[in-house]
């Protein structure tokens, strides 16, 4: 194999095409590569080294470790927590963490959902005894099943959340690392 591309004489303006020149360039291996915005391109013989100097984090997903400080009535979606750094066992500033979308109450309290299967099934959740945030009833029009969510959330309770970016600002959404989901009530 001839040079590599980038190592080939430049053209000028009036050089002679030839055919040997142009075997030249068709034979070179064709590596162009440019950096960008924290990514730089280094060449080392017939290597080429992408690094990332400087990674791009204004968008970027994140993840962070919160322990639950509140986790009880009136939170029917969310969890209150303080960020966790678990190797300084330190706590830091407060954050709301949204539950995963089909533990929330929001989308489903009083709206039928119907299943690829057909079966069409209403979810309704009460505030009398104050457990909307842990309990619901499935209703398929045939049997009504109380169902409750397991494991509970609790207090002092270390979950994992990931980040995002919306129209609001950052949020926080619990990536159900326990793997909480609706039970029949025992």
């Amino acid at each position: 194999m001839g040079q590599r591309f980038n190592d080939l004489p430049p053209w000028s303006p009036g050089d002679t095409i030839t055919a040997a020149r142009l075997n030249e360039v068709q034979q070179a291996p064709q590596i162009v590569l440019i950096g960008g915005n924290g990514i730089e391109v280094e060449y080392s013989g017939n290597q080429v080294i992408i690094k990332n100097v400087a990674p791009n984090t204004v968008n970027a997903p994140k993840t962070i470790f919160a322990i639950i400080t509140f986790a009880g009535v009136g939170h029917d979606d969310t969890v209150t927590c303080n960020r966790y750094n678990p190797v300084t066992d330190t706590q830091s500033d407060q954050v709301v963490v949204a539950k995963p979308f089909m533990l929330r109450r929001f989308p489903f309290d009083g709206n039928t959902i119907t299943y690829p299967t057909g079966q069409a099934i209403e979810y309704t959740y009460s505030d009398v005894d104050n457990s909307a945030y842990y309990k619901r009833v499935a209703d398929d029009g045939v049997q009504s099943v109380t169902q409750v969510m397991t494991p509970m959330y609790f207090v002092g309770e270390i979950i994992r959340a990931q980040g995002g970016v919306n129209g609001e600002g950052r949020f926080w959404e619990d990536m159900n690392t326990c793997g909480r989901h609706w039970a029949k009530e025992a």
